[in-house]
């Protein structure tokens, strides 16, 4: 090996490695040529290498690995390579084309070859490259940026990840005399953390505003993309969204307010990052908590109707999240201090004088209108003969996208010229409106009018009832709510067919049946049309009392259904109990408790944040009614929801009002219910017996009832109360029991939180090698199942068991973990419980002030939340506080601990961090 240059660090080389892209391919077509052909390359390759100092230390197959004392040589071997191979003729073997990397790194060698990181990564550099191009990594564009080469420059590529490296690669591509510039996107990861998809439909006539939009993203963190309805905000956001996800590592995340009210905002973001736990904080707190050190984009679309709700959203997140941007769309300002406001114009259309089909394509309208006809009628094309008339329609739509959309499917039924004379019509009769309205506006709804009256009397019932579903629907849902006398049951298929057919509504097949939706546009004037029907009250009953069907079917069904069927079907149609919630808290109060009570296990075990916000909608209903099944449901499914957010003061009181109601009433199982939660609650707040006889008591109804879920759930809540008791052989006993039972229902999330509880048996046992098995486990069950709450709830019972094993090292890296994770999902509790542990770390490794101060702050915290401590941290607390008797004198350790105690829980934080 020839010796590095005396510029280099000592242990530091450049990596050169090559292919060639496609051999196996041609090694199949051209077996006779390719063993000249690969000859004659390596033979050139060599000579270059040599050349400009560099060593082969291994080819295999047609890969070189090469060695080099500077990144200079390395590149300047790269860029003579390339050179000397587009000068040969490789016609025989259909062309050949060699795709280089270039990395430096650490030299790690044993007998004559190299290995390590630094090998690794030039290798997957290597597989991220084209043939003819030739790609450096960040470390060897530093070495060679220094040095000046004429003619010779370095592309930025972006940020990438690269297979294995967790970390994401700069990529720079070299820029020289005699090689191709032009290559397609680097072959790297392409996942990404976010919901934007990288390939998204083609979006006509956007180049530039795309280009623009990215500026105005590196500029300011507020951008509001504003224009009519229909002109093509949301493709252009989730495209700009998608191009710019190398730039936010945390991702680009798309939130859909189209099918909310105001009071929905904050909890659709909360749904959208998983933020399923407040800690007695706001929806928007625990967003932010979530978001708090990320970088990250958030595509906030449709803001329009809940312009308030979500300015205050943005504000609250842009104010505490300094990495975070927002690109929004809106029809009008969000009023958000920094606002970028960036108006769409609507797609470029050709002037009259535009004639020829190549012509007319270059313009955005019409290169839309032509790919969406032929989606509808495959032998459409724009030619030179009917340029002149696509033009025109494209004009005569105003080139608002949605119109395009909603005019091109016609050509399947009229000709071009057809299309063009009703547009004439049409638009002639559907001028005008009121003069501060909208140009854009009054021409969409001429459209969508146009679009209307084209349909026969039933098509257009149908569009109007099918508007009241904000989340979709399916054929049944179709015939159970929009089917008359009138509209017959037989006919609303060949209707729906119809409108999907005019693409009045949207059909999506990707599921087990076709699920059917409209564009917003359409379903805002649809429901106008409804309004001006005088049935919407009418229809809004009948889909109230679908969904309710629904919800008592599942109900029914909950005691025996697996847990990942039973919510399946209920997730698909969140959108749609809100709306018929929304309905029944203005028109129909019963009904609206009714749909909301039967959906009570929902609540609690998916959707709690959602379900608080109707327990509070729901209130003055519930106020106004004397005591009867109606308000003893709804308090018992407030009692379950304030549980699942760990909010056991409110659970309390709303258990203790269900119990009494039940009681009232005479009945059961009603009771027994309420008197679990009312178990569960004292449990957390240190009232263990009588937390254990509420529990008890609630066991053995649910066993004479014989539910298997409501049973599975009253043995886990009294083995809890059996661990406070110190009952090992009770508890193990009780949640075994309870496992089977949940095994058996498909129950995941239960089988999860049964597990992690029998490690805490374990622990209590002192059989901290077992448990820490069994809780590392849960833990990695928990993290696939993206279930934020328990894997910080098991990050916390790992820790405990590192601790109590002494394996320090290890307990700091996952209590520092559960820290953060406590403040993602907003839970003053589990952030408490975090910070002890790292106090136990800071006592026994011997910063006993340091351990003492954040005894104190957790010992308020406790105080303030009302709740005791575990038995597994009761005695981590034990052991604590005798080491910090034994190094700190009284005075000085109750000095500390006050000092602690007036921490704040960010200065907690802070300092816990430090151990």
């Amino acid at each position: 090996m020839q010796q590095l240059e005396r510029h280099a660090p000592p242990g530091i080389a450049t990596f050169l490695f090559s292919d060639i892209e496609g051999s196996t391919a041609r090694w199949t077509m051209y077996p006779d040529a390719m063993p000249e052909a690969l000859r004659r390359h390596d033979e050139l390759l060599h000579a270059v290498i040599t050349e400009n100092g560099g060593t082969v230390f291994k080819t295999v197959g047609d890969e070189f690995c090469a060695i080099f004392p500077s990144v200079q040589r390395a590149v300047s071997a790269a860029g003579d390579l390339q050179r000397s191979l587009a000068q040969e003729d490789w016609t025989n073997v259909g062309g050949l084309r060699v795709r280089v990397a270039v990395h430096t790194g650490e030299v790690t060698e044993r007998g004559g070859d190299y290995f390590g990181s630094t090998v690794n990564r030039v290798a997957r550099l290597l597989s991220a490259a084209h043939g003819g191009q030739v790609i450096l990594s960040a470390d060897s564009a530093r070495e060679f940026t220094q040095s000046e080469r004429p003619h010779v420059a370095l592309r930025d590529l972006g940020r990438h990840s690269l297979k294995d490296f967790p970390e994401r690669e700069s990529i720079y591509q070299l820029l020289a005399p005699g090689l191709p510039e032009i290559f397609p996107p680097l072959r790297t990861l392409a996942e990404r953390a976010g919901n934007v998809p990288r390939h998204l439909p083609q979006l006509f006539g956007r180049d530039d505003e795309l280009i623009d939009l990215h500026e105005r993203l590196k500029k300011h963190r507020l951008v509001t993309v504003l224009g009519a309805g229909g002109v093509g905000k949301t493709a252009l956001a989730a495209q700009a969204g998608s191009d710019a996800q190398e730039d936010f590592e945390d991702g680009v995340w798309l939130i859909e307010l189209a099918p909310v009210d105001a009071a929905a905002v904050d909890s659709t973001l909360a749904a959208v990052f998983g933020v399923t736990s407040l800690g007695g904080g706001s929806v928007i707190d625990a967003v932010v908590a979530q978001l708090r050190g990320k970088t990250a984009l958030l595509i906030i679309d449709n803001c329009e109707h809940v312009t308030h709700a979500a300015a205050g959203a943005i504000n609250a997140v842009l104010r505490n999240c300094p990495n975070v941007h927002v690109l929004a769309t809106s029809r009008e300002p969000l009023g958000v201090s920094g606002e970028s406001l960036y108006r769409l114009p609507v797609l470029a259309v050709p002037p009259e004088a535009t004639v020829t089909a190549d012509e007319v394509r270059t313009f955005g309208a019409c290169a839309l209108f032509e790919e969406r006809a032929r989606a509808h009628a495959a032998s459409f094309s724009i030619t030179n003969d009917n340029a002149k008339i696509v033009a025109r329609v494209c004009r005569r739509l105003d080139g608002i996208a949605l119109a395009i959309e909603l005019a091109a499917p016609r050509l399947r039924l009229l000709t071009i010229h057809q299309l063009d004379s009703r547009l004439t019509e049409r638009f002639r009769l559907l001028t005008g409106g009121a003069r501060n309205t909208l140009a854009h506006h009054q021409t969409l709804r001429a459209l969508i009018d146009w679009s209307y009256e084209l349909l026969s009397e039933n098509e257009r019932v149908l569009l109007r009832r099918t508007a009241l579903f904000p989340g979709g629907w399916t054929i049944g849902a179709t015939v159970e709510v929009c089917a008359d006398d009138a509209l017959k049951e037989w006919d609303v298929l060949d209707h729906l067919s119809a409108l999907v057919d005019k693409s009045l509504i949207l059909v999506d097949t990707s599921g087990t049946e076709p699920r059917y939706r409209m564009l917003e546009s359409t379903r805002e004037y649809a429901l106008e049309r409804l309004e001006e029907s005088g049935e919407r009250d009418t229809v809004a009953q009948k889909q109230a009392e679908l969904f309710l069907g629904l919800a008592h079917r599942a109900d029914a069904a909950w005691a025996e259904v697996s847990a990942k069927l039973w919510n399946a079907p209920l997730d698909a149609e969140l959108d749609n109990f809100r709306a018929a919630l929304a309905w029944g808290v203005e028109r129909h109060s019963e009904l609206a408790l009714r749909l909301f009570g039967a959906l009570e296990a929902f609540w609690w075990d998916a959707q709690p944040i959602e379900g608080r916000r109707w327990v509070r909608e729901l209130r003055p209903a519930v106020d106004a009614l004397a005591v009867c099944a109606l308000t003893a449901r709804y308090w018992l499914s407030a009692a379950g929801i304030s549980l699942s957010l760990a909010q056991e003061k409110s659970a309390l009181t709303a258990s203790e009002k269900a119990i009494g109601a039940y009681r009232e009433l005479g009945d059961a199982a009603g009771l027994a219910a309420a008197q679990r939660c009312y178990g569960a609650a004292l449990l957390r707040l240190g009232k263990i017996a009588q937390g254990e006889e509420a529990a008890a008591q609630a066991l053995q109804e649910f066993r004479i009832i014989g539910n298997r879920r409501l049973i599975a759930l009253g043995l886990r809540t009294l083995a809890g109360a059996r661990i406070f008791q110190d009952d090992l052989d009770s508890a193990a006993a009780l949640y075994r029991e309870a496992l089977a039972l949940s095994q058996a229902l498909g129950d995941e999330r239960g089988v999860q939180i049964i597990s992690g509880n029998l490690a805490e048996i374990e622990a209590c046992a002192g059989n901290y090698e077992q448990a820490l098995l069994h809780g590392r486990e849960a833990l990695e069950i928990a993290r696939g199942r993206h279930d934020w709450v328990m894997v910080c709830t098991l990050l916390i019972n790992v820790t405990a068991y590192l601790v109590a094993l002494d394996r320090l090292a290890e307990a700091r890296v996952t209590a520092r973990e559960a820290l953060e994770a406590s403040g993602e999902i907003q839970s003053d509790l589990h952030s408490a419980v975090a910070i002890q542990h790292l106090a136990a770390v800071a006592a026994t490794c011997g910063d006993a002030e340091r351990a003492a101060r954040l005894t104190g702050y957790v010992d308020s915290a406790y105080a303030r939340l009302e709740n005791v401590r575990e038995p597994t941290e009761a005695r981590e607390y034990r052991r604590m506080i005798d080491v910090l008797s034994e190094r700190l004198p009284a005075l000085e350790l109750e000095m500390h601990r006050r000092v602690g105690s007036a921490l704040t829980a960010e200065q907690a934080k802070d300092e816990a961090l430090l151990t």
